[in-house]
Parts: C-alpha cells; structure tokens; sequence
C-alpha cells in the first residue's frame, strides 16, 4: 500500500487550500511522483462532493483522463502527477494555434471518453484540464461529476451551483441536472480563452478570436449547436488537415 509509514514524501502545495489541498508527493520506493489530494474542511456537502469524487474518478480509465492511483485515507487520495500544470499556464504560454488544438483535441476526447461512459463533468474549466509532461492534456477534478440526465445531489444548500460561473450556460444558475449540453457550453468557453489568450473574464467577446474558424466553432458550443462532443472532435480535427 502506498500509505505505509515512511512511504510517501511531501515535495510542495500546488494549491492552497480552500476546501481541498493539492501536494506533490513522492513515492520513496518506486520514486514515482504522485499528486495528493486532500478534504481540509468538515462541511457535510464538501463531503458529499469528495465521496462522489472518490466513487467516479477511480471508474474513469482512458489516456486523456488524470489516474487515479490510490485512497490513502478516509478523505485523502493518490493521482497522476502532471507536471506540466494546467489549462491556465497553456493560456498564458507563447504556444501557436497548432499546439494549442491539439492539447484541446486530448482534453475533448477525454470529454468523448466521459460521456460515453454515462457521465458528465460539471465543472470543465482550465484549472480542471492538466497536462502532463509528455505534453498530453487530461481531465481531472469530478467532485461535480454526475450521471447522464440524473441528479447527482439532492437538498444541495441554497448558495450552491454547479459547476463554475463564467463556465455555466445562461439559465443554469440553480439547476443541478447533470446535461452533456453543459460540457459542450463549457468547453466553448475554454476553446474561447484558449485562442484568446485573455483571463477569465465576465462576458466573451467572439469577435477577439483571430480564427474565424475557430471562431465559428467556439460559437456553435456556446449557442447549443452541437449535440455531441463528437461532433466537435470532428470539426476541431478538420483544422488541423
């Protein structure tokens, strides 16, 4: 087990914590590094969301999905390293348009693999798409993640939403129906940062993509065009012929 005594050595926080703390861990028998991820509060529902996490993820088995390697305590568990960072550090890079589509492609198969396999995220944003340092962009985080057309939690307090603000469709503020036009709507969202290169901010601009096609892309996520992730795969793939 890698939570033996001794076994696991804490490198650094890759996030403070708020409900949850990310640590860079390494495993001093295989020296492997790890990312732990730990509950830091007693809330009931960031408990309820930390056990959906720990039910879901360790299910989601695909390359472009972070790995789940291990529960090492009641509310503490083991995944792939990415060392590359995430979605935000891509944002900000000097990458060109190419390298950018590809790394977006990984994390839309990843959505493909998730659907498929009777889930929705909930919460695809930036800092939810890692890469690894193969240059390989995964999904992580599924606190949020729910079954196709269900409602995962019920008696949620009165202040929760799903998801995250700038990445929820207009009209979603309360409702907590686990919809694959979610992810769609969110990742047009991402695509938008991604060929933009602006912060998150309240509103999006569409005519600020340099791409028209692109542009007309990210647009047809956003107004509910598409009713696939499939569907996306095949038009982001035809930029890159």
């Amino acid at each position: 087990m890698l939570d033996q005594p001794g076994r696991l050595h804490y490198l650094k926080t890759l996030r403070e914590p708020v409900y949850t703390r990310l640590t860079v861990v390494k495993d001093n028998l295989t020296n492997a590094y790890f990312v732990e991820k730990t509950l830091m509060v007693s809330i009931d529902f960031q408990k309820k969301l930390f056990t959906n996490e720990l039910t879901v993820h360790p299910k989601l088995i695909n390359r472009f999905i972070i790995k789940f390697i291990e529960q090492v305590g009641e509310h503490s568990f083991l995944m792939e390293y990415a060392s590359y960072g995430n979605f935000d550090k891509v944002i900000a890079s000097s990458m060109d348009e190419k390298e950018r589509l590809k790394l977006l492609l990984h994390a839309a198969r990843g959505l493909e693999y998730l659907h498929a396999s009777g889930y929705v995220h909930n919460d695809i944003k930036p800092s939810n798409i890692l890469v690894t340092g193969e240059f390989r962009a995964k999904l992580s985080d599924f606190a949020f993640c729910g079954r196709v057309d269900t409602v995962t939690f019920e008696n949620i307090p009165s202040y929760f939403c799903l998801g995250t603000e700038f990445f929820r469709p207009p009209g979603e503020m309360t409702s907590y129906l686990n919809c694959i036009s979610n992810d769609i709507y969110a990742m047009g969202k991402v695509m938008y940062l991604l060929f933009t290169g602006v912060k998150q901010t309240t509103t999006a601009d569409l005519n600020s993509i340099p791409s028209p096609k692109i542009r007309g892309i990210v647009s047809d996520c956003l107004n509910g065009s598409y009713v696939s992730i499939s569907s996306v795969i095949h038009d982001l793939e035809k930029l890159l012929t």
